[in-house]
């Protein structure tokens, strides 16, 4: 009887590191099938998923805002999956705890639109961009296995992210506008995410002190 083999640990990561990163992709497309001005600097990434605008809320923004919402929800599935990978390498529990929470934080976000549920999309959105840059400093400060450049480069990602998300919530854009700061948020997290947990790795790991 022929058995079944399990994926390569790689393709398993490329394929987190796709479902992660086809957000980028799906902004675009959604952004340039809104309906007047939709700007990245003044505009929030969570107003992709609003279907209608409008004074009375009964004009439609886009028809392809369900894309955003599916979108933002295979983005949080994608670091729920990724941070059991790591939590299944390591036996750590703190970091994949934290990407775990950022995947929560996003999938919340895209069940909670920002037009009608807006505490609770913007308390996903900061769940986001909190623990995924947290989690990509602590991953890159104990995974000696990532390599010298995958590890300053996530962690610089990381700091720029942290630094942009305490600007947000403490009402600085720095020019950036309110979207352009939250997206440096999100966008370093994402990025520093599929660097710590796609690609090669070497034989030992120092996380939580597992080897």
């Amino acid at each position: 009887m022929i058995g079944t083999q399990a994926p390569p640990r790689s393709a398993v990561a490329n394929l987190v590191a796709v479902a992660a990163l086809q957000v980028f992709v799906v902004e675009f497309l959604v952004a340039g099938s809104w309906h007047g001005h939709y700007g990245y600097a003044a505009d929030a990434l969570g107003e992709l998923g609003v279907p209608f605008c409008g004074e009375h809320g009964d004009e439609s923004c886009t028809a392809t805002a369900y894309l955003m919402n599916i979108s933002f929800a295979l983005l949080g599935a994608a670091f729920v999956f990724g941070a059991a990978r790591q939590w299944s390498r390591t036996r750590a529990i703190s970091w994949p705890a934290c990407y775990a929470a950022a995947g929560v934080g996003m999938m919340l976000a895209a069940l909670a639109h920002v037009d009608r549920h807006w505490q609770a999309h913007t308390l996903g959105i900061a769940t986001f961009c909190a623990c995924a840059n947290f989690a990509t400093l602590g991953t890159v400060t104990d995974d000696l296995r990532l390599g010298v450049t995958r590890r300053a480069l996530a962690g610089l990602l990381s700091l720029l992210g942290l630094t942009a998300f305490l600007l947000s919530v403490s009402g600085w854009t720095l020019g950036l506008g309110h979207g352009g700061i939250e997206r440096v948020a999100c966008y370093a997290g994402i990025l520093g995410f599929v660097l710590t947990i796609a690609g090669p790795r070497g034989p030992h790991s120092t996380i939580g002190g597992a080897v």
